[in-house]
């Protein structure tokens, strides 16, 4: 039974492109998989998020989009869960929220 790593938030109340918060590496690395938690905010009316991944956390080029998480709706909850280990993770605001901010959490499990 896979046991929690790590959690807790990596974004809070952010709004502004390209805003990124980087999941630890180190657990990562014995990770079984990843569940984020994405809440877009009251009077929120578009947005997305990203999690992405790549193989070290200071890679300067395109990071490998792992989900896209889109608005739908004012004051709504999203869930994505990823499977496996990773060397470098993080969640990135790719089109800025609108009308609102954005809460990201996160749960890593071993």
């Amino acid at each position: 039974m896979p046991r929690p790593l790590s959690a807790g938030p990596l974004l809070i109340a952010q709004s502004a492109l390209n805003t990124v918060a980087s999941l630890d590496a180190v657990v990562g690395s014995k990770a079984e998989g990843t569940l984020i938690i994405v809440t877009f905010g009251a009077g929120t009316s578009a947005g997305v998020v990203l999690v992405e991944g790549a193989a070290t956390p200071n890679f300067a080029g395109t990071w490998a989009t792992l989900a896209t998480i889109t608005w739908a709706a004012a004051n709504r909850a999203h869930e994505t869960f990823i499977s496996g280990g990773f060397l470098a993770r993080r969640v990135r605001i790719s089109t800025a929220i609108v009308g609102g901010t954005v809460n990201v959490d996160h749960l890593i499990t071993g």
